[in-house]
């Protein structure tokens, strides 16, 4: 049988034998010949399972060359870097299943030089193997390759796959991480170092002090072999050494090395000037996706073969602009002289994906042409919208779909495509794993993005939706917002990504701590995120940090220390002391109570997509900054998707629906039978209900049962308070200007005004404000009483912390303070769940706190030793110093 495999594959056949045969077929050929013309000639064996899990598989062997010629032009990536596509004379493993689906192919270097050479594949044995087949390959030469000593080894390196690490999902508790059968706190501490240093000293100093102070989760940057002077595997030896007891998560970019992009530059996005990032793949690239299946194969095999690897609980797959998967460009971010992110989409790869996707959404050529009013013969036809026509806006501030229907829906397109690259980069780095570890993204950057003059429409972040409705999807999360009104001292904490809705998933959610402390050192060339606000002593450093943990308590998020540029900003033993009781609290209550507000804000990334580029008039009033007035109002606030309405919790008395522009008929359906009842109050912001898929309406807001009346012009809409209902207390005050208080880094945009904008025509509604510019000073604020609830429409998302709270108080939500600041400065702040209450007062002094209901015991937790202040109560006092946070801890 020997002889007829040589003689067959000397002639340049490519055998493929029925099972039957290769039962026959025990050893492999002690020499073997391949003869290539120039189409491939392959040798190949099938060795059936079963395999050891916990070992590799390896096959070697000696090939010399002679006569050989490349036929084409071949890439430097898989000769210097890694034979993704099994090319030249190569040695191959493929994997596959009991169906014979291929579950992985992974081949040694490829050589097309005359002489002699070694040839090696080691890989690791995929989940749900059946059998494989070993293989010599010539593809792409002529000429003749004689194997000798070839050897299959399929027990060849051990392998110790990480502890099971799983998520914990508990009723009335917030989700939790187990690994190895033990529930860990909800803390993690990113050792940060950067890929233009080879040492991995700053990632050993910043976990130094917290590893001391008994914090386990830890994190650090990779990057695949030669990328970048970092040796992940070095690296994680060395923190592993250091940090016995420390469980890891990697933050791993995934992206090639330089000459991937050389070899296929058509890979990369294309932007709008027709220049292309030097280092970034469209999401869609099936190539990228080769390639980084076959290095995400090799860096698992790697660490697998350390002992230390099972002690990995986690990888965060990064790419794009941050590592945080937005697809602006990166060469160069912002225009300057438009305030625009040049506009991507331009390339034949993500016309192709548009096309494939365009299909599949509406089903055929002739249902795209309807929804878009085109006249397109094919889908070849489909191109992506220009730069001019995506921030043209038919209708003023926003898109028309009766016009734009192109324009929406290639912003969808985009989003999907980064949502689905990063499903694909969970999936395959938990199958790699065996399913042990977890796997998760940043992402979700709507409420940040929305006050960027294109951002939210650029950079993919509108499909957080389609994470949280993937199983491969574990968690993810963003840090708190760049902005001028909350990374101060004494301010609120506002978040970048909607990141209530995780828990109502199933999933954890980070909550990135990355605040410049007093003690940061200078960002030299570097951007620093909020360097503008840096804390400038101890005490406000200190007050600042605990805010951000008394948010994560309350909320039940993962705090996520990030030190970003090497700074040192956190390496100060003062800081870790004072952190100590609530950490070694938190390691004795690793579950939280499931977050239940009395407030929240919903968001629609789905309507975010009707936008013209270029409109902070809208998203940056209704997102970016109402979140931040919101979280002045003395009640728990959470943030949701409006694609949760069935997950909402009940507890929420108050729901503010900021861009409820157009609606699906199951979110109709889900509004009517779940929130309009149980004297709720439901507050309807904007260009509410203005939209369908047949265009913008004349007669908005149906669903409000607010007649409203669409006026097709630009306002600002600033609001005087009206006397004599719900806001008389406020009457005359004037509310609304353009202000724009949420500054992004160093730059400021006055909020343009709004256009087309609503107005209150109906005679049965409660006026509570007037626009002061209308002509006819018609009502921008109104609320009507229905059978069971309350309607409240509002055109001005600027209604001052009062007003909100008055709002809120008539929805019958629980507040917890007697007399609240209106000091939009010097707010007060409250963070609130069943067991636990942070207050941080806008002013010195006695306070009253009241509570939703009677508990046994209230204690102050400020020190490692909480005392008791008060006992079978629903209130209680306590003294507060301006902007220092305290926290209470409350027993049933």
């Amino acid at each position: 049988m020997t002889t007829l495999l040589c003689s067959l594959c000397a002639c340049g056949f490519l055998l493929a034998l029925p099972a039957a045969v290769w039962a026959n077929v025990p050893e492999i050929p002690e020499t073997l010949a391949l003869r290539a013309d120039g189409s491939p000639a392959v040798w190949e064996k099938k060795i059936d399972g079963p395999f050891a899990e916990d070992a590799s598989l390896r096959f070697s062997g000696v090939v010399r060359l002679s006569g050989v010629q490349e036929q084409s032009t071949f890439p430097e990536t898989p000769q210097k870097d890694i034979n993704f596509r099994a090319e030249l004379v190569c040695l191959a493993i493929r994997q596959f299943d009991a169906a014979g689906v291929e579950l992985a192919c992974d081949a040694s270097l490829g050589v097309a030089a005359n002489g002699e050479h070694r040839l090696e594949i080691e890989a690791a044995p995929q989940p749900g193997i059946s059998s494989l087949r070993i293989e010599c390959r010539m593809v792409g030469v002529s000429g003749a390759a004689n194997f000798s000593d070839l050897h299959f080894d399929r027990k060849a390196s051990p392998l110790y796959w990480p502890d099971p690490a799983r998520i914990v999902r508990t009723a009335g508790k917030t989700p939790a991480w187990e690994v190895g059968g033990k529930i860990l706190p909800a803390l993690v501490v990113q050792g940060q170092q950067t890929g233009t240093s080879n040492s991995i000293e700053a990632a050993l100093t910043d976990t130094r002090l917290p590893y001391k102070h008994g914090l386990r989760m830890l994190s650090f940057n990779a990057w695949f072999e030669g990328v970048t002077k970092q040796n992940t595997v070095a690296n994680f030896q060395r923190l592993a050494a250091e940090r016995p007891e420390a469980y890891f998560l990697i933050r791993l970019w995934l992206g090639p090395r330089e000459s991937f992009f050389k070899d296929y530059p058509d890979e990369r996005m294309v932007f709008d000037d027709g220049r292309q990032i030097s280092d970034v793949a469209f999401p869609t690239s099936s190539l990228w996706r080769e390639y980084v299946g076959a290095r995400l194969r090799y860096f698992t095999l790697e660490l697998a073969k350390l002992p230390e690897a099972k002690k990995l609980v986690g990888i965060i797959p990064l790419y794009y602009f941050t590592g945080e998967w937005q697809l602006g460009d990166i060469d160069s971010p912002v225009n300057e002289s438009t305030g625009r992110w040049r506009a991507s989409g331009f390339g034949g790869l993500e016309r192709r994906a548009f096309q494939e996707w365009a299909l599949a959404q509406h089903g055929s050529v002739e249902e795209i042409n309807r929804q878009w009013r085109t006249n397109y013969a094919s889908a070849e036809e489909i191109r992506a919208p220009s730069t001019a026509d995506r921030i043209r806006g038919d209708a003023g501030n926003f898109r028309d779909p009766a016009t734009e229907g192109l324009e929406i829906d290639f912003t969808r397109f985009q989003s999907s495509s980064v949502a689905d690259a990063i499903v694909w980069a969970c999936k395959n780095l938990k199958k790699n794993f065996h399913q042990r570890i977890l796997a998760g993204a940043f992402y979700g950057y709507t409420l940040e993005h929305a006050q960027d003059i294109s951002r939210i429409q650029q950079h993919g972040h509108l499909a957080l939706g389609e994470l949280l409705n993937h199983q491969a999807v574990d968690f993810y999360g963003g840090a708190y917002s760049y902005n001028s009104d909350n990374r101060a001292f004494g301010k609120p904490v506002d978040t970048v990504s909607i990141l209530d809705s995780a828990a109502l998933h199933g999933k954890p959610v980070f909550l990135e701590e990355d605040t410049f402390t007093h003690i940061a050192k200078p960002p030299g060339k570097f951007a620093a995120p909020g360097e503008h606000l840096k804390t400038r002593t101890l005490e406000e450093t200190l007050a600042v940090l605990k805010r951000n943990l008394g948010v994560s308590i309350a909320r039940g998020y993962i705090l996520y220390w990030m030190g970003l540029l090497e700074d040192g900003r956190f390496d100060l033993p003062e800081i870790w002391e004072a952190y100590a009781p609530f950490l070694d609290w938190l390691q004795a209550h690793p579950i939280r109570p499931a977050y239940r507000p009395q407030l929240a804000l919903v968001i629609d990334q789905r309507s975010a997509a009707l936008l013209a580029e270029g409109t902070p008039a809208e998203s940056g009033r209704w997102f970016f900054e109402l979140r931040s007035i919101l979280a002045r109002v003395d009640t728990s606030l959470g943030i949701y998707l409006q694609s949760d309405l069935d997950r909402i919790p009940e507890s929420v008395r108050c729901l503010v629906l900021a861009n409820a522009w157009q609606w699906t008929a199951r979110e109709r359906q889900i509004l009517k039978d779940r929130w309009m009842k149980n004297g709720r109050t439901i507050v309807f912001c904007g260009m509410a209900d203005a939209f369908e898929s047949g265009g913008i309406l004349e007669s908005p807001g149906g669903i409000t049962g607010i007649k409203l009346e669409l006026v097709k012009s630009p306002i600002q809409p600033v609001s005087i308070a009206e006397a004599g209902g719900l806001f008389d207390k406020f009457a005359g005050r004037e509310f609304a200007q353009p202000v724009d208080r949420a500054q992004l880094f160093w730059r400021k945009l006055d909020l343009p005004p709004l256009n087309p904008h609503s107005v209150v025509s109906d005679p049965k509604a409660e006026i509570l404000a007037r626009y002061r510019d209308d002509e006819s000073h018609r009502g921008s604020v109104a609320r009507k009483q229905f059978d069971g609830w309350t309607s409240v429409f509002t055109a001005a998302h600027s209604l001052t912390p009062l007003m909100w709270r008055t709002l809120v108080a008539d929805s019958g939500a629980h507040l917890y303070l007697d007399e609240p600041t209106d000091d939009f400065d010097s707010p007060d702040v409250v963070e609130a769940t069943d067991d636990f209450l942070m207050i941080q007062s806008g002013r010195d002094g006695k306070r009253t706190i009241r509570l939703p209901g009677r508990v046994a015991k209230v204690e102050s937790f400020d020190s490692a030793h909480p005392e008791t202040i008060a006992e079978d109560a629903d209130k209680f006092e306590a003294t507060f110093r301006r902007g220092i946070p305290r926290f209470f801890l409350l027993h049933p």
